[in-house]
C-alpha cells in the first residue's frame, strides 16, 4: 500500500481548516529565517495525526547569502561568502545544523535541498552533491533528504544521481516524464498549468496517484497560484479512491 501525502508549498487560509482539509505542508519559511523552532513546534502540535511535514534547508546550506537579514543570529558570525553551493565550510556545516535544529521542533518527512542556477550540472557540482549525501545528509537521521536542482540539469540522469546517493529526486511527473520509478520515497511537485488546459481536472489526478503506485510513500505538493485548488481536487481523488477499496 502506498501513503500518500498532499499539500501545497504554503498554508492557504485558516491554518487548521488547512491541516484538516490536506495531508501534507510544504514549509519554505525555514529557508531565510522568516519562522522561529517554537512555531513549527506548533504547528507539529496543531495538525491531525499522519500529516506530513517537508521543510527547505537554510539559505546558508544551498545558496549565495547577500545579507546577514537572510540568517539567523547564530549563522551571522560566518564571512557571508563561506555559505552556499553545498560547499564544505564552516558556515555551511553551521547552516545545515540550523536546518536540523528547526527539523527536530517540526520532525518532518524530509529536507528539500533547492539548489539555484549557479550549481549548474557538472563534476564539480556532482562531487559536492556526493560529498553532502555522505557526509551532512546522514546528520538527520531518520528525516530523509530530498533535492531539487534548478538550471540545466537533465532530469532522468539527476534522478538516477539521487537513487544512487540516497537522496529523494524532485520533480514534476507531468512534466518531466518519463522517469524510471524508484523505490521508497518519491517527492512530486506540481506547479499550476499554463495554456488552454490551464487547470487541473479529476483525470489528471487520477493519472497522477497511478505514478505514485510503485513507491511505498510518495510526498506531492502543489505550487502556484491555485495550489490549494488544484491540491484540494487531488486529495479528494484520493479520497474516493480510498472509498472505493475493499
Amino acid at each position: 500500500m502506498t501513503h500518500i501525502f498532499i499539500g501545497c508549498n504554503r498554508i492557504v487560509g485558516r491554518r487548521q481548516a488547512y491541516f484538516n482539509k490536506l495531508s501534507a505542508l510544504e514549509v519554505n519559511a525555514t529557508f531565510d529565517d522568516e519562522v522561529s523552532g517554537k512555531r513549527l513546534g506548533q504547528w507539529r502540535t496543531e495538525s491531525r495525526k499522519g500529516f506530513a511535514f517537508t521543510m527547505k534547508a537554510s539559505c546558508g546550506v544551498t545558496h549565495a547569502v547577500t545579507s546577514s537579514e537572510q540568517l539567523p543570529e547564530s549563522l551571522q558570525s560566518f564571512p557571508l561568502g563561506d555559505f552556499g553551493l553545498l560547499r564544505d565550510t564552516p558556515a555551511v556545516r553551521a547552516a545545515w545544523q540550523e536546518t536540523l535544529d528547526l527539523a527536530e521542533q517540526l520532525s518532518p518527512k524530509a529536507i528539500l535541498l533547492q539548489t539555484p542556477l549557479e550549481f549548474s550540472p557538472g563534476s564539480a557540482s556532482v562531487a559536492r552533491i556526493r560529498w553532502f549525501a555522505e557526509e551532512l545528509a546522514p546528520m538527520a537521521g531518520k528525516v530523509r533528504v530530498a533535492w531539487q536542482p534548478h538550471g540545466l540539469w537533465e532530469v532522468p540522469g539527476f534522478v538516477e544521481l539521487c537513487h544512487e546517493i540516497g537522496l529523494i529526486p524532485v520533480y514534476d511527473p507531468f512534466i518531466d516524464e518519463p522517469i524510471p520509478a524508484g523505490k521508497g520515497t518519491a517527492y512530486f511537485v506540481l506547479y499550476q498549468r499554463r495554456g488552454l488546459r490551464s487547470r487541473f481536472d479529476d483525470f489528471d489526478m487520477e493519472e497522477l496517484l497511478e505514478l505514485c503506485e510503485p513507491y511505498q510513500r510518495v510526498i506531492i505538493i502543489f505550487r502556484g497560484t491555485d495550489c490549494y485548488r488544484d491540491a484540494r481536487l487531488a486529495f479528494t481523488v484520493w479520497q474516493a479512491q480510498q472509498d472505493e477499496e475493499p
